[in-house]
């Protein structure tokens, strides 16, 4: 044992039966006292080596799938060297996907009123300006919101909606809400002393009389036969539109802003059924407010009408805007 060691376990301590304040050294350590103390310190030196060794060693990581993204990521430059180029000029001939789509044949139906777009297309397709742009009104209309006013799940869902909250208002909302968005069968319905009906058997039934007018829309033969009375007034807003439902097929007039002339005019009646004549009304922002300033009835508590709702106020907005005095709704749209 070494010096140190020893002197390290030497205790000093007052003898029992001494003298007072006589000072004994502590007994000598035997060599196995001295193994055995030293011993307990092992497991205590190899923990702290195995938490050593496991803080710094660094653990495998696993590989990592990256998980699919929309946004695109960016590529590094290359070394290549880049050669400028001049931009490519404007494409000048028909879009490649109006040109080459047709989709499929537009409604064909034809009744005492109305004709389907199918009729219209004949003569309104693949047409193209003088720079070869596509410019075919059937191409236009297909996709828009009016073709498939009908057709529109969030407006079926509107109106169901609210027949199942006020249904002792069953016609009126039938009513209100055919004569905008199945314009051509609610102006039929009317004429022949029906009623207009969207559900069950109506309008949505392949069965009903009125089933392909409904789904056309807002169709050509509508909108052309709308004559200028009431236009812009409180009595034409909210479908208050006008239609000549007197006049027989073959003499009914479709409206245009442009002066057909007697080859063309007996073209157009030959293959529509209408007689077109020039009517500049076609082309002002009163003609659309007809159907795009909406007020809807108000119910309170009991299901009782009690006024009105200015829901869409969509031509008396632009009439007090500063683009009133320089463009109409056509003008944009």
């Amino acid at each position: 044992m070494s010096q140190n060691e020893n002197g390290a376990r030497r205790r000093l301590h007052t003898s029992r039966g001494g003298r007072a304040g006589e000072v004994r050294p502590a007994p000598a350590l035997s060599k196995t006292d001295v193994v055995v103390r030293r011993l307990w310190l092992l497991p205590v030196v190899i923990l702290v080596g195995l938490i050593l060794a496991a803080c710094s060693a660094r653990p495998a990581v696993p590989a990592v799938t990256p998980i699919p993204t929309f946004a695109r990521e960016a590529v590094q430059p290359t070394a290549a060297q880049v050669v400028p180029t001049a931009a490519a000029p404007r494409a000048q001939a028909p879009h490649p996907v109006t040109t080459n789509y047709t989709g499929g044949a537009l409604s064909p139906f034809q009744d005492a009123l109305f004709s389907g777009a199918g009729s219209c297309s004949a003569c309104h397709s693949n047409m193209v300006d003088e720079r070869g742009q596509n410019v075919s009104l059937d191409a236009d209309w297909r996709a828009s919101i009016m073709a498939n006013s009908t057709r529109d799940p969030y407006w079926k869902a509107s109106v169901r909606k609210e027949l199942l909250a006020n249904p002792a208002l069953e016609e009126e909302i039938n009513s209100a809400c055919t004569v905008c968005h199945a314009p051509m069968a609610h102006t039929a319905d009317l004429a022949a002393g029906a009623k207009p009906y969207l559900f069950d058997m109506g309008y949505l039934d392949p069965n009903n009389p009125q089933h392909a007018a409904a789904l056309d829309g807002v169709s050509c033969a509508l909108c052309h036969q709308i004559t200028d009375a009431d236009l812009g007034t409180k009595s034409g807003y909210s479908g208050g539109f006008v239609v000549d439902t007197d006049k027989a097929r073959g003499q009914r007039e479709v409206y245009g802003p442009y002066v057909v002339d007697a080859p063309q005019l007996s073209v157009m009646q030959a293959a529509s059924g209408f007689v077109p004549v020039q009517g500049l009304h076609i082309s002002k922002a009163e003609f659309c407010a007809t159907c795009h300033m909406l007020y809807t009835p108000v119910v309170d508590a009991q299901g009782e009408v009690v006024g009105e709702f200015p829901e869409q106020m969509v031509y008396l907005e632009w009439k007090a805007s500063s683009v009133s005095a320089k463009e109409t709704c056509q003008t944009c749209h």
